[in-house]
């Protein structure tokens, strides 16, 4: 950056006049061969729709002056296009370099050249900011108008929670990579408490760099004591990892993945954080596929938060952006033609048609009139041919449980309750055929029923009906099903996930 003395002297009418009249010829005539520098590497931008910007302002400059320097707003905005990898963001894209070399010429065809590139620059990284293609020209007169404009800039940037964590979490991981990141802990057995491994010098500062462990706590004895182990069960927390606060092959992985590796996951979400699927405004369902979560937020405050179960690798959950309108409570489940097909039928087969009876399956054809399953010849159907419907009536068999939560799209996907609850205390929970199954389906069932005037009693009381309930939500709930590997949660500690369907990318190190 050019340095700026402490003391300005007032610029030269002359020189600032001849800038001026040097930007009104640039704005007229952007094609010109007298306005680029093959040798210095710039030009001047192509795009001059910010031309009646500086017809209004009398063609002053913003960010230069004619003495060869940068405005005190210049010295701010190029500093900040400068430090975009904050953002995660290159700054090569906002040519600061180029900025810099157009500067260095002196003269004023080459200070009025940095001063469109700079308002060029701006318009573009805020654009970048928001993920959008369009340029507001506006943002020049008030960036020029602005009268706190470190302010401004900040105030470019997505202001949610969220997002400022995230990229104070990148920050601290690209200054561990800045000094080397951190060391890899040798193979061995497993690592617990009340063992002694001259390995554990190395994952007790390995603990240390990432915060689980206290700084100030002792990193060279080779004891694994009871607080290293909590240390290890934090860790592990912040992975998605079972938390039994012993490092075995597993968690020995997760532990080694480089920092390089985990600063880009979070450069990589912060990019996803500013597309407009992540804004999720202040009341929201939000299914994060990679967590195994979902998140209810009303008023932008969070008032639920339950496991969840999501598809498996060959079987996904789709990435999607919907309104939850209505619930059923007592659901019954149309089997998938598929599930049908490789499932159920193979099990009827074996067992004999009691297999269906017992467990509440009833046949339907096309027009949903009943068929009776005695009269039709099952044992004839052969390969993928399914002439009927496959229904389950409500029961404890449901594998939708006592609530269903409907959301239109094209994928046949929805919310539902389980009776299988045993499978949520699995740490990789990527099991289902798609849908998405809640733990605390009753307790979100709750939440928006409330909203129509339910009480607890009304809810039970059609529970225990028995009887399919189907309600229509007056104020549909928004709702998101996404991926997101990396984030921070509110208490400031940085979560870590995979992708459970991208084993192959280079993020993919850390297999849970």
């Amino acid at each position: 950056m050019l340095e700026q003395s402490a003391t300005r002297q007032p610029v030269s009418p002359v020189r600032s006049i001849a800038l001026e009249r040097t930007l009104a010829d640039m704005l007229g005539n952007p094609g010109s061969v007298t306005y680029r520098n093959s040798a210095a590497g710039w030009s001047v931008p192509a795009d001059i729709s910010v031309a009646t910007v500086y017809r209004n302002r009398g063609y002053r400059p913003i960010w230069v002056s004619g003495d060869g320097r940068f405005t005190p707003r210049g010295v701010l905005l190029i500093d900040r296009l400068a430090d975009a990898r904050m953002d995660a963001m290159d700054p090569a894209t906002y040519r600061t370099e180029t900025i810099r070399n157009a500067m260095a010429q002196g003269d004023a065809v080459g200070l009025a050249a940095a001063e469109l590139m700079l308002s060029e620059a701006l318009i573009r990284y805020s654009a970048d900011l928001w993920d959008r293609k369009d340029k507001d020209i506006s943002l020049l007169g008030r960036a020029a108008a602005a009268e706190e404009f470190g302010a401004f800039l900040r105030d470019l940037a997505p202001t949610d929670p969220a997002y400022a964590r995230l990229r104070y979490a990148l920050a601290k991981y690209n200054a561990i990579v800045m000094v080397g990141g951190w060391e890899t802990i040798p193979a061995g057995g497993t690592l617990r408490s009340g063992a002694s491994d001259s390995r554990v010098p190395a994952l007790r500062r390995r603990l240390a760099f990432s915060g689980d462990l206290p700084k100030d706590v002792e990193t060279e004895t080779t004891y694994f004591d009871g607080e290293l182990e909590k240390a290890v069960k934090r860790f592990q927390a912040r992975h998605g990892l079972a938390q039994d606060g012993a490092v075995g092959a597993k968690s020995l992985k997760v532990l080694n993945v480089p920092a390089e590796i985990r600063a880009e996951q979070l450069a990589e979400n912060l990019r996803l954080q500013r597309k407009p699927e992540s804004r999720f405004g202040d009341r929201a369902i939000v299914v994060n596929v990679a967590a195994y979560e979902l998140v209810m937020f009303d008023g932008g405050k969070e008032v639920l938060r339950s496991r969840t179960i999501v598809g498996l690798p060959d079987w996904e959950t789709p990435r999607l952006v919907s309104e939850l309108k209505w619930l059923e409570i007592n659901p019954t489940w149309s089997v998938p033609r598929n599930i049908a097909v490789k499932e159920i039928m193979p099990k009827r087969r074996r067992d004999g048609i009691e297999y269906l009876d017992k467990r509440g399956f009833r046949l339907f054809d096309a027009k949903w009139q009943e068929l009776d399953s005695g009269e039709v010849d099952l044992a004839a159907i052969k390969g993928d041919a399914l002439p009927f419907i496959l229904r389950q009536d409500p029961g404890p068999r449901n594998p939708l449980g006592n609530v269903k939560f409907n959301f239109p799209n094209g994928e046949s996907i929805y919310l539902h309750d389980t009776p299988s609850r045993r499978l949520f205390k699995r740490a990789n929970r990527a099991i289902s055929h798609g849908c998405v199954r809640v733990e605390a389906a009753a307790n979100l069932a709750m939440s928006l029923l409330r909203e129509e005037g339910w009480t607890q009693a009304d809810y039970d009381r059609v529970l225990k009906s028995g009887k399919t309930y189907r309600v229509k939500l007056h104020n549909p709930m928004p709702i998101y099903i996404i991926t997101r590997t990396a984030w921070v949660e509110a208490d400031n500690s940085v979560q870590f996930r995979n992708d459970p369907y991208e084993k192959g990318k280079s993020l993919q190190l850390a297999l849970n």
